[in-house]
């Protein structure tokens, strides 16, 4: 019976998880199965990252993933490199990260046999590969599969595909100390050379940094363990409290690498794992264990090396932020000399005006525009002006290639790192009042039910685009509603205000076209964090002032009636792609169950609490190479091609259309896309874990700086709060019920979990949240739900 099983499981060229040797902590392995042997027994398997094959027995199969997108089985060819590309993706995710993902997760029924008192919640490995890669094919898979692995004291995977979650965490093993190298000679008079030298680089950075801890330590009345600094000054004589950028940067940088635990057991030299013993032994009162990283992290804030409120999800990152100059220059020569507009003969002219809707007039990224055109019989056509950003940036140029790196732009609350220079998006690309604009448009007749009958997509040039704000939109929109057109037109919208007012009505149309196609709305709110940059008394950078509040435009009229012209313009564009059969990016989502209208009497609440229950249901859209359905938008076909300025996936999209439209050569294959995706979704995953941790961040460095003000309540800091989430748990051993929430924060916009409550505060209930405790740099916030 067992042989038979697996013959239908693990035919030839399915993919799986192998544990080659019988130990329970034996590595996980991709493999190919090639077939059975001794008798059904034993799997014969190809192992792609050692070209090598193995026969293991049928009980070291731990589970099977799934095929290829674009074929029924995998290929030895096309695993080659698979596995150091998970395990990459798996490295780029943070125990942090880990640890925020454990908070949220409740988990779902326990498959049969694994329900216990220590694991009373699991979730599917493919909520884990979503969660934290917004996809579920076989690469996200082993990828949460390791990442999860590599924190046992949160969870335990099992050979079922469900993650089991610990109710609290597991004693941590204790992380390996910080080393000392005490290597000897390495041999060789010249290598005797460097290491004496190193030897001496390393004593005075160790002398330089003990006399800044002095200084800093003596102002809190902290008395450093270890040389004083008059028994220093006698050995070394005056020291230069300036850092030296050569001589002491790899000893910072070392010191950095403990605090960011980039390398678990980093070595540190002698000298500078004496110092930082002798920190954490003057600083951390005896009962206190203190690990390395955060030993290291406290003493780079004391050197003023770091800031206090320092960003480590940023410092991990492993990207350069910074636009590298040769980029600049590059961009630079293309506004001087720009390039011959190879479609200059199949551009229509566009003299109509055109509303480009953004935050700020200001904005230095407008990729789109909108207009509308009326018919004599009473239909209008939807334009859609999207930037022309391939004509400057070409097919694997120099700054197609940064792009492409990049991926997208990258928007934290310390910066902005664009996906193109500045000076190219600004000078030559944003859509700016007053200045032509080569562009791509994508116009779809619309009819009264809001349904697309009949679209077109074109090269073009904008001869009349107009900037204006979501702000300026929502005031006019609401005076009209207010006291009718005569009372709007006291906003000044440009002249505009008839077409807007259109634009909205259609907006209208369409969000009802889809919703009767079963989309669903996940709109959820979000902190909005801003810093605001503050100068020292000594001139240097101070500590930036933090403002953070709840979005409230999410769902304002004009991002809804931006968002609808966008989707049209993605729909009519996978639309020409699939009729066509051209190389594409599809974004597809499979259906997931609607939530129904809850019984909760604040309207607010109930569209918070439904609409977060309903991305709980949902599965992640994905980016697949054939068409498919996106049920969330209740579209037949979808593709993201509205902001090439700033998404790297649009830009390509853009070359395929334009290849199309005007009969010039195919810039991509078939293969080009499929091989592209995998690169493109995973540093997009990437972007959105940074720009979600730093968020995170900051919300809870708001919350600890409310803490620790001076004449903070006696009482601490409390917040208004929202229940979102309720999960019952029951205790075997003594029958006890508790209850763990997930709840928003109401002023802030930002969602966390509290854990063991005593009581069911009901969903949909609002409440107070007291702070017990918050460290930004752990992700950890501690907070008690006061009871009614």
């Amino acid at each position: 019976a067992r042989s038979a099983q697996v013959k239908v499981e693990l035919e030839p060229g399915a993919l799986v998880v192998v544990a080659l040797m019988d130990s329970a902590k034996a590595p996980r392995r991709l493999a190919l199965v090639k077939g059975l042997a001794q008798g059904g027994s034993h799997v014969l398997l190809h192992l792609p990252e050692e070209g090598r094959q193995a026969a293991v027995r049928t009980s070291n199969i731990k589970m099977r993933l799934p095929s290829p997108p674009d074929a029924a089985k995998w290929s030895i060819e096309g695993l080659q490199g698979l596995e150091k590309q998970s395990r990459e993706l798996s490295d780029s995710v943070s125990d942090e990260q880990l640890k925020a993902f454990w908070s949220e997760a409740q988990g779902g029924p326990l498959p049969p046999g694994e329900a216990s008192e220590r694991h009373p919640f699991a979730v599917p490995l493919a909520r884990v590969a979503t969660s934290l890669f917004q996809a579920e094919g076989a690469l996200e898979l082993f990828a949460g599969l390791t990442a999860v692995s590599r924190v046992p004291e949160l969870f335990q995977p099992t050979n079922s595909g469900a993650i089991l979650l610990f109710p609290t965490p597991r004693e941590p093993p204790a992380p390996a100390k910080p080393q000392v190298d005490e290597s000897g000679d390495a041999g060789g008079a010249e290598e005797r050379l460097k290491k004496m030298l190193a030897s001496v680089s390393e004593r005075r950075f160790a002398a330089r940094a003990r006399l800044r801890l002095l200084e800093q330590l003596g102002i809190d009345g902290i008395t450093l363990q270890g040389p004083t600094r008059v028994e220093l000054e006698k050995v070394w004589g005056p020291v230069d409290l300036s850092w030296d950028p050569v001589e002491d940067a790899k000893f910072i940088g070392g010191m950095e690498n403990v605090a960011l635990g980039a390398a678990q057991g980093y070595t540190l030299h002698k000298e500078t794992q004496e110092l930082l013993g002798h920190f954490l032994a003057s600083t951390t009162p005896a009962n206190v264990k203190v690990f390395a990283n955060q030993a290291a992290m406290d003493m780079l804030v004391r050197l003023r090396v770091w800031r206090s409120d320092e960003n480590l999800h940023l410092r991990r990152s492993p990207r350069d932020l910074e636009v590298p100059p040769e980029a600049t220059v590059e961009a630079e020569r293309l506004i001087r000399s720009p390039p011959v507009d190879l479609l200059k003969p199949l551009r229509v002219s566009m003299k109509s005006p055109a509303l480009a809707i953004d935050n700020r007039v200001d904005a230095s990224d407008v990729d789109d525009a909108v207009a509308i055109e009326v018919l004599a019989d009473g239909r209008e056509w939807l334009h859609v002006h999207v930037a022309d950003v391939s004509q400057w940036v070409t097919h694997n140029s120099l700054l197609d290639r940064f792009a492409r790196d990049r991926s997208s732009s990258i928007y934290l609350p310390e910066l902005v790192a664009p996906m193109l220079p500045v000076c190219l998006a600004t000078k030559a690309l944003s859509l700016f009042e007053g200045i032509p604009r080569d562009a791509m448009t994508f116009s779809a007749l619309i009819d009264a039910d809001g349904a697309v009958s009949d679209y077109r997509i074109f090269a073009s040039t904008l001869e009349n685009p107009r900037q204006i704000t979501y702000q300026k939109v929502d005031d006019f929109l609401d005076a009209k509603d207010a006291g009718g057109y005569e009372n709007a037109k006291k906003v000044n919208v440009g002249g505009q205000g008839s077409a807007l007012v259109r634009l909205w009505e259609l907006a209208k149309r369409r969000t009802a076209y889809r919703f009767g196609r079963n989309a669903f709305d996940i709109t959820l709110p979000r902190s909005n964090v801003r810093l605001l940059p503050s100068i020292a008394a000594d001139g240097s950078k101070g500590t930036p002032e933090l403002l953070i509040r709840k979005s409230e435009d999410a769902s304002s009229r004009s991002r809804l009636l931006v968002m609808e012209c966008m989707l049209v313009a993605g729909e009519i564009a996978a639309r020409y792609a699939a009729e066509r059969k051209l190389p594409f990016i599809f974004r597809c989502q499979v259906p997931a169950a609607k939530v129904p209208p809850m019984k909760i009497d604040d309207p607010e609440a109930e569209s918070v609490v439904r609409n977060y229950q309903q991305v709980l249901l949902a599965r992640a859209a994905v980016s697949m190479p054939v068409p498919s359905a996106h049920s969330g938008l209740g579209l037949p076909q979808y593709a993201q091609v509205t902001s090439p300025i700033r998404r790297y996936s649009d830009l390509v999209l853009h070359r395929v259309l334009k290849d199309a439209v005007s009969g010039l050569p195919a810039t991509y294959s078939a293969h080009h896309i499929r091989n592209m995706m995998p690169q493109i979704s995973q540093r997009a995953a990437s972007i959105q874990r940074l720009q979600r941790s730093s968020e995170r961040f900051w919300v809870l460095e708001h919350i600890r700086r409310q803490l620790a003000a001076p004449g903070a309540r006696p009482e601490g800091v409390v917040l208004e709060a929202t229940i979102l989430r309720v999960n019952r748990v029951l205790s075997k051993a003594s029958g006890t019920i508790t209850f763990n929430v997930n709840i928003l924060l109401n002023d802030l916009g930002h969602i966390d979990a509290v854990r063991g409550l005593t009581f069911n505060p009901g969903v949909g209930t609002r409440v107070k949240a007291s702070v017990t405790s918050v460290n930004p740099h752990s992700g950890v916030l501690d907070l008690v739900i006061l009871p009614r």
